[in-house]
């Protein structure tokens, strides 16, 4: 029988042919912002940088929140002084 990560690998396989079959094979976003010249795509590739700065700030207030409340140190190390400011 076939390990778990293996047909994993075969379905994530198939659903790329699929993908790109169909052509709706997902578009990167330019790393510089100069490379975007139109300006519907520009206003998506923002929305997905907010929408990731924003879950990682929460991910963040979250961890500080619990080491405050006396859950295990988020960052073992860092001086209390620093969380703080």
């Amino acid at each position: 029988m076939a390990r778990n990560a293996e047909k994993a690998m075969t379905a994530l396989a198939r659903f790329r042919q699929a993908q790109l079959e169909e052509g709706k094979v997902k578009e990167r976003r330019p790393f510089l912002a100069s490379e975007c010249t139109e300006l519907p795509k520009a206003e998506k590739w923002r929305r997905q940088i907010i929408g990731e700065i924003s879950k990682k700030v929460a991910q963040i207030q979250n961890a500080y929140r619990e080491a405050e409340a006396g859950g295990s140190p988020v960052w073992p190390g860092l001086q209390r002084e620093f969380l703080d400011s």
